[in-house]
C-alpha cells in the first residue's frame, strides 16, 4: 500500500530529474542500488515499470512506450501510465522526434526521407514529422553534409590525384 505509493512516487521523481542529476549526488552505489530494487519489485506493476524506463532507457515515443508497456500491463494500464507521463512533461512526442530528425541528420548522416521513415515507424504523427523536419532544416550545415558525403562515399578515389580531379 503506502511503501508501494512512495516506492512510486521516489521512482518517478528519480527518472524526472535524470537529465540534471550528476553521479556525485549519491552515495557510493546508492542510485543503482535502488534502481536494482525497482527491478525486484516492479514485477508487472506498470507505474514502476514506466519509472524504470525513465531511469535506465533513451527516450521513447508514446507510441514506443505504450507498446512496451501493453506487453506487461495491458492497454488500460498502459494508455493511463503514458498519458500520466504526458502531463507530468515526461512524455513529450514533440521534443523526441525534434531531438531524433537532429541526431540522425547529424550523427548518421541520414536523408531527410530515410529520417522521415524513422520517425513514422517510432509512431511519430506525421504533423509533427513536418515540425521536426523543419527544425533540422533551419540548422542543418549542407555544406558539410555534403563535404562528409563526398569523402565517405569516394575515400579511396580521393587518395590519387586522378581520384581528385574526378
Amino acid at each position: 500500500g503506502t511503501d508501494m505509493r512512495i516506492l512510486r512516487a521516489l521512482a518517478l521523481a528519480l527518472g524526472y530529474t535524470r537529465q540534471c542529476q550528476a553521479d556525485t549526488m549519491f552515495v557510493g552505489n546508492q542510485r543503482n542500488d535502488f534502481i536494482q530494487k525497482l527491478r525486484r519489485t516492479a514485477g508487472t506493476d506498470v507505474y514502476l515499470q514506466g519509472a524504470l524506463y525513465l531511469l535506465e532507457t533513451r527516450a521513447h515515443s508514446r507510441k514506443e512506450l505504450f507498446d512496451k508497456l501493453v506487453k506487461t500491463g495491458g492497454e488500460a494500464a498502459a494508455g493511463e501510465v503514458t498519458a500520466r507521463m504526458e502531463e507530468l512533461g515526461l512524455l513529450d512526442d514533440a521534443d523526441y522526434a525534434a531531438r531524433l530528425a537532429r541526431q540522425l541528420t547529424e550523427r548518421k548522416g541520414y536523408g531527410e526521407v530515410r529520417v522521415r521513415q524513422e520517425l513514422a515507424r517510432r509512431g511519430i504523427d506525421r504533423e509533427l514529422i513536418e515540425d521536426a523536419m523543419a527544425g533540422v532544416a533551419e540548422t542543418a550545415d549542407v555544406d558539410a553534409a555534403l563535404d562528409a558525403l563526398i569523402a565517405r562515399r569516394y575515400a579511396r578515389c580521393l587518395g590519387d590525384e586522378k581520384g581528385r580531379s574526378r
